[in-house]
């Protein structure tokens, strides 16, 4: 896989990796990628960090087969003392997916409906 792949693949699951974090740890103010790097097994793994501090470093398995499900090497305490589910595994990105699609309320579907289709019927 050529680097201007990876860089593409790694811009587009950016928005999967800030939904995992988001989703699973408080004080997620912004996430930077910084570089996709192949692995020995044919994947490849995506380095960066989050709130704008280089210490804070995430590392993501890749694979150009699938999307993100989660989010590793968030070894600093800050992860650990933001995890907002103690006591639980994180939860993948399809899982905050399906809860989402489940706990949409009907006026947020109707207005995304709107936003999608129009305020008009037919």
């Amino acid at each position: 896989m050529e680097e201007s792949e990876m860089n593409y693949y790694m811009k587009e699951q950016k928005p999967k990796i800030e939904k995992f974090l988001k989703y699973n740890y408080n004080n997620i103010k912004s996430v930077t990628l910084t570089q996709a790097n192949k692995n020995p097994m044919g994947g490849f793994s995506i380095k960066g960090y989050v709130n704008e501090n280089k210490n804070l470093k995430i590392s993501v398995p890749a694979s150009l087969e699938s999307d993100i499900e989660y989010v590793n090497g968030l070894a600093d305490p800050f992860f650990e003392k933001n995890y907002k589910f103690p006591g639980q595994d994180t939860k993948s990105v399809s899982e905050i997916e399906a809860e989402e699609k489940t706990t949409m309320s009907s006026s947020a579907r109707m207005s995304l409906w709107k936003e999608k289709y129009g305020s008009k019927t037919t």
